[in-house]
């Protein structure tokens, strides 16, 4: 621990920050009988992917985040901690006040604590696009999805008190295949989906292929990716396959959207 001075002849250590809660889930805090402050950083719920629908669906947002030190609190008072699911919003208030705080969603992150320090959503990757629709098309292979954007960091300056970085947004899901005719030999395969953004937004699915004319072998897309890290947005899902020509269209199944991760709320006290 730092020496930052002396207190007559003797050293003085100043108090340091400890981590005294996680949550994942919304609860009532309560603060230790000798803590004097707290800080806390608040994460939001990332949102969902979305579906494919030929194309790839996109990525869902990574959450925006807040934090906040050196709040004056009594020991042994209590404060409402709710903790956002997907695409909700987390919140910090203290007890007897009808304020929050500190609030964060994958819109935005608010304080009003002096010296707060907020960030913006982390944006999502968009979906592959299929390849020109219609019988005079030649068949094609759908376009990969893009990246999400990786998480924010936020940094606060006090003794104990960590950088954290959260989940960035999903990749776009990779478009399918198409077959404009099926006296198109070859299958018709699919690009990928795009990765989910650092750490851990959720990877975009990949998109379904199509078959060759004498065995059409239609292929389904694959879902988009669940968010791993708090506040991560979802994958999206593949873009099914399509044929033409006489056929129909003929598809094959669209991938879902992976799910956002929910937010989390830590605290630390002195």
């Amino acid at each position: 621990m730092p020496i930052i001075g002396t207190v007559g002849s003797s050293y003085y250590v100043p108090p340091e920050y400890a981590l005294t809660a996680t949550y994942n889930t919304s609860a009532t805090h309560t603060f230790s009988n000798n803590t004097t402050t707290f800080a806390a950083y608040l994460i939001g719920g990332g949102t969902n992917g979305n579906a494919g629908s030929g194309n790839g669906g996109s990525g869902g947002y990574g959450s925006a985040a807040v934090a906040f030190q050196e709040v004056s609190v009594a020991g042994g008072s209590t404060a409402t901690v709710t903790v956002a699911g997907a695409a909700g919003n987390s919140s910090l208030r203290l007890f007897g006040s009808n304020v929050n705080i500190a609030s964060a969603s994958y819109v935005e992150a608010t304080s009003n604590v002096s010296g707060a320090i907020t960030t913006s959503f982390s944006d999502r990757g968009n979906g592959g696009n299929m390849t020109a629709y219609g019988d005079n098309y030649p068949a094609g292979m759908g376009n990969a999805g893009n990246a999400g954007a990786n998480g924010h960091t936020l940094t606060l300056n006090a003794l104990g008190l960590p950088s954290i970085q959260w989940g960035g947004g999903g990749g776009g899901g990779g478009a399918g295949g198409r077959n404009a005719n099926w006296s198109n030999s070859g299958a018709r395969a699919s690009f990928g989906g795009g990765t989910g953004g650092s750490p851990n937004g959720g990877n975009g699915g990949g998109g379904g292929g199509v078959g060759q004319s004498a065995s059409p072998g239609y292929s389904n897309a694959a879902p988009g990716s669940a968010a791993t890290v708090p506040g991560g947005g979802g994958g999206g899902g593949g873009g099914r396959s399509i044929g033409d020509a006489g056929w129909g269209p003929n598809l094959s199944n669209d991938g879902s959207g992976g799910a956002g991760a929910a937010g989390r709320i830590l605290i630390y006290e002195k």
